[in-house]
């Protein structure tokens, strides 16, 4: 399984490029060339709107998949064989799981009215976002790191680990708001009640 997830990365690296390209002559036709002087004040408000409406989205299929094991054996457990993911690992995503990104990563410059170079710009900076996610690391160059509500990369980590938390991609807030946010600390008092109840039983 591992090495699949391993040609899935090197194939999405490998072709998601060359789809941009090809598909440049598409996006020209629904997003403009020129980006109006005004659009740029509001721009990194919209940047920040648009991770939101992404990991909204990101979260609502993400856990659906974890939830229905068929679906997840079938279109994401290849993402899963890496406990311990670096960054080659965020593109080891089924073609399906890749659609759904596709979603909404879109939906954001399509609900704002990006202009083709405003979309390239949050096409970059989401591919970095999804990268950082998966290094191992906190890194501090990394922009969304000081936006209150982000998870971060060790926040992406304990969800390679735990599997049934942290579900959102980038705001750990929307873990926090539906009760999936993975605690470290509410976990081992849980094991040490567990160890004690044992013994108790025991006596």
């Amino acid at each position: 399984v591992k090495a699949q997830a391993l040609r899935m990365a090197g194939l999405n690296w490998c072709w998601l490029p060359f789809a941009l390209l090809f598909a440049s002559p598409i996006l020209q036709l629904r997003f403009v060339r020129e980006t109006p002087a005004q659009w740029w004040w509001s721009f990194p408000a919209q940047i920040v709107a648009s991770f939101v409406v992404d990991d909204v989205w990101f979260y609502a299929y993400h856990r659906y998949l974890h939830e229905h094991p068929k679906l997840y054996i079938l279109y994401h457990k290849p993402h899963h064989v890496f406990t311990a993911p670096c960054a080659w690992t965020s593109h080891a995503v089924h073609p399906v799981e890749m659609l759904l990104q596709s979603i909404g990563t879109m939906a954001g410059p399509l609900l704002f009215a990006f202009s083709l170079p405003q979309l390239w710009i949050w096409m970059a900076l989401r591919q970095l976002q999804g990268v950082l996610d998966h290094i191992g690391i906190d890194c501090p160059f990394d922009p969304l790191h000081y936006i209150p509500g982000v998870g971060g990369t060790v926040f992406h980590d304990d969800h390679h680990r735990v599997f049934t938390k942290n579900y959102a991609s980038c705001f750990s807030v929307i873990d926090d708001l539906f009760g999936t946010r993975y605690h470290p600390e509410e976990s081992e008092l849980e094991r040490v009640r567990g160890e004690k109840a044992a013994a108790a039983s025991v006596l």
